[in-house]
């Protein structure tokens, strides 16, 4: 789900106009302690995107860590690269589920994770 990504953000979030990429499909694919930084983040890059040409395939969790697929033609990737992997950091040591600081757990599910959302879930 995308919340309160900015409409000149837009752009970057319809990989190729086509329905068929997860992006369109599923929107952010992680709970939202993620979406502000993650937000954060497509502004960021967006400042970077003068020819609008990035164009964001896929935003989700997996094995409880961050995930950030993309394509761009004109932007030096080392750039979007470094961004990427700052915020990559940033998030994964943020709860997904709350926002605050967070460890990776590893209970049968792999999950991001503060102490307060632990003791939730237990």
């Amino acid at each position: 789900m995308i919340l309160k990504t900015n409409k000149k953000y837009e752009y970057m979030l319809k990989y190729i106009d086509s329905e068929k990429y997860p992006i369109n499909l599923y929107g952010y694919q992680c709970n939202k302690g993620w979406y502000e930084l993650i937000n954060k983040m497509i502004e960021t890059i967006y400042y970077l995107d003068v020819n609008k040409d990035i164009r964001i395939y896929q935003i989700k969790e997996k094995f409880g860590e961050f995930r950030f697929y993309y394509n761009s033609h004109n932007i030096s990737n080392k750039h979007i690269a470094d961004i990427v992997n700052k915020y990559t950091t940033l998030i994964n040591t943020t709860c997904e589920l709350c926002g605050k600081p967070g460890t990776l757990q590893r209970n049968g599910y792999f999950q991001t994770l503060c102490k307060a959302c632990i003791e939730l879930k237990d």
